[in-house]
C-alpha cells in the first residue's frame, strides 16, 4: 500500500460515459442499472427515483480510480462501492505487517460491507490498474431503507452473498489443491465476463501472478507452473494476463474433481 494516494471523494476527478454527457442520472444510463439500485425503485416515479438515486451515489458518477484505494483498514466506515468497471481488490493487513488480500471485485459487485459491524473498514480496497466505482452513502441508505422494503431486502441478500462467498474461498483455500484453487480464481472471472454478456474466449485477467498467489496463498513460481500447465492441458492460452481459448468445462471439471495426476 505504499505509495498510495487516497482518493478525495468530495473533488475526486469524475467519469461521465461520452455517449451519455448528462450528468443528472448516470445510474439510468448505466450497463449495470438492471442489476443494482436503480432496478430497486422500478415501481417509484422517475422524479422519485432521480431523487433516492441521487441522495444514495455520491456525486451520482462514478469515481476514476489509477491505482489508488478508496479506504484503508481501520478508516472510519461510511460507504458502501460497487464496482463499475475494472476491478478492486481489498487487503487485510495482521499485527506483523504481512498483507494478505481477501477478495477480488468485478462490475457489479459490492464491496465495503466489512465495514458496518464495528463502524470501521476491516481492510483497505485498492484498484487493479484503471476502475470506476459508485460510492453509496450507508446511513442514507439506511434511512430510505425504512421505507422502501425492497431495497432493505436487497441490501440484506448483498450481505448474504458476500458471507456466503467468503465462506466459500475460506474452505476452498483450506481443502483444494493448488491447481484447484488457480482454477477456481480463473473459472470465477470468466463466469463473471459471461454473466455480464462478454466474450470468455479473450479477456484479460486484471491481476498479477503476485496477487493470485498471495490470495491463494501459494507462491508466486507455483502460480505460474500451474498456468503453463493448464496450457499445455489445453484448458487455455495464456501469454501475461491475456487469455484466450478457455475451455470453461475442463477447467470446471478440474476444479471440482481435480487431476489423478500431480504436478511434475
Amino acid at each position: 500500500m505504499n505509495g498510495a494516494t487516497k482518493i478525495d471523494l468530495v473533488n475526486a476527478e469524475t467519469f461521465t460515459p461520452a455517449s451519455h454527457p448528462e450528468s443528472n442520472a448516470p445510474c439510468l444510463n448505466c450497463r449495470l442499472s438492471e442489476y443494482c439500485l436503480p432496478a430497486l425503485f422500478a415501481a417509484s416515479s422517475q422524479t422519485q427515483r432521480d431523487h433516492l438515486l441521487k441522495s444514495l451515489v455520491r456525486q451520482q458518477e462514478a469515481h476514476v480510480l489509477k491505482r489508488q484505494y478508496l479506504f484503508r483498514q481501520n478508516d472510519p466506515f461510511n460507504t458502501l462501492y460497487i464496482v463499475r468497471s475494472g476491478a478492486v481488490k481489498t487487503v487485510l493487513l495482521d499485527s506483523s505487517g504481512c498483507e494478505q488480500i481477501t477478495g477480488f471485485y468485478y462490475p457489479g459487485d459490492l464491496f465495503g460491507l466489512d465495514g458496518i459491524n464495528t463502524h470501521h473498514y476491516a481492510t483497505t480496497s485498492m484498484s487493479l490498474g484503471n476502475a470506476t466505482v459508485c460510492a453509496v452513502d450507508f446511513p442514507k441508505l439506511e434511512k430510505i431503507s425504512t421505507f422502501v422494503p425492497s431495497l432493505q431486502h436487497h441490501v440484506f441478500r448483498m450481505m448474504a452473498r458476500e458471507i456466503e462467498r467468503n465462506q466459500r474461498v475460506m474452505s476452498i483455500l483450506n481443502h483444494k489443491t493448488a491447481e484447484q484453487r488457480v482454477a477456481f480464481v480463473l473459472l470465477r472471472y470468466a463466469l463473471h465476463l459471461r454473466r455480464m454478456q462478454h466474450t470468455t474466449q479473450e479477456f484479460t485477467i486484471p491481476m498479477s501472478r503476485k496477487d493470485m498467489a498471495n490470495h491463494l496463498g501459494l507462491a508466486v513460481e507455483t502460480v505460474s507452473r500451474i498456468l503453463s500447465r493448464f496450457q499445455r492441458l489445453g484448458m487455455l492460452e495464456i501469454r501475461g494476463r491475456q487469455v484466450s481459448a478457455m475451455n470453461l468445462a475442463g477447467l470446471q471439471e478440474h476444479f471440482e474433481n481435480g487431476d489423478e495426476h500431480s504436478m511434475q
